[in-house]
């Protein structure tokens, strides 16, 4: 199955940075606490970049399958499913997929 993905359509949105910007108590997180959104999508961009060839080929995978609605993740906690629609990568370079609100 091939896919015609742009990997940097997938990075999460501004006002979802801002989101992720401090945890459930109010909070920053560390290692976002000063970056504005450009230099956000920059590290997104830098990590992707730095993707091997097998990394960035699942990643397309997996980004098609999202674009076609076929990941979902589920929270234990309340055991909803969510459609996943977005990444980024976290400050050890881990993928973190993310859904809507």
């Amino acid at each position: 199955m091939l896919y015609n993905i742009q990997l940097s359509n997938f990075i999460i949105q501004e006002a979802d940075f801002q989101r992720i910007q401090v945890d459930v108590t109010g909070e920053p997180i560390g290692w976002l606490e000063n970056m504005t959104y450009t230099e956000f999508l920059e590290w997104n961009n830098n990590c992707i970049y730095e993707l091997t060839n097998e990394e960035d080929a699942w990643l397309v995978g997996l980004c098609g399958r999202m674009k076609n609605g076929r990941i979902m993740l589920q929270d234990m906690e309340s055991c909803v499913q969510f459609q996943a629609y977005g990444f980024y990568f976290n400050q050890n370079k881990e993928i973190v997929i993310v859904n809507p609100r």
